[in-house]
C-alpha cells in the first residue's frame, strides 16, 4: 500500500515545515475547519486510516476551509496539506466522534 507509506512518511517529515496548519475542533462530530497560515494555495485532503481520500479542497493561504464530517464513521483520520503539484508538506491527526 504505497499511499499509506507516503502519508506516514509525511508525518515524520512535517516537523521542519514553517507553515502552520490548524485543525479544529478536534475531536470533531459535524464539521471541521482547516486553516493554513502559508500565503500560497494548498490542497487539503482528509484521509481515513487505510489511505483513502474522504474529503478534499483547494484553498488559498490564510483562508479557512470547512469540511462536513458528520457522514464519516467515528475514528482517526489524517488531514494533509500539500502544494497543488502534489508535494505533501504537513499532516495532522483528526479524531471524529459521534
Amino acid at each position: 500500500m504505497k499511499t499509506k507509506t507516503v502519508l506516514f512518511a509525511a508525518l515524520l517529515m512535517s516537523a521542519g515545515v514553517s507553515a502552520q496548519v490548524v485543525v479544529y475542533p478536534n475531536p470533531a462530530s459535524e464539521t471541521v475547519t482547516v486553516a493554513v497560515s502559508d500565503s500560497s494555495f494548498a490542497v487539503v485532503t482528509i484521509y481515513d486510516m487505510t489511505g483513502q481520500s474522504v474529503r478534499s479542497a483547494m484553498i488559498a493561504g490564510g483562508v479557512q476551509a470547512k469540511f462536513e464530517v458528520y457522514g464519516l464513521p467515528t475514528g482517526r483520520y489524517l488531514v494533509a496539506w500539500a502544494k497543488p503539484e502534489g508535494t505533501t508538506l504537513k499532516v495532522e491527526l483528526l479524531e471524529i466522534q459521534h
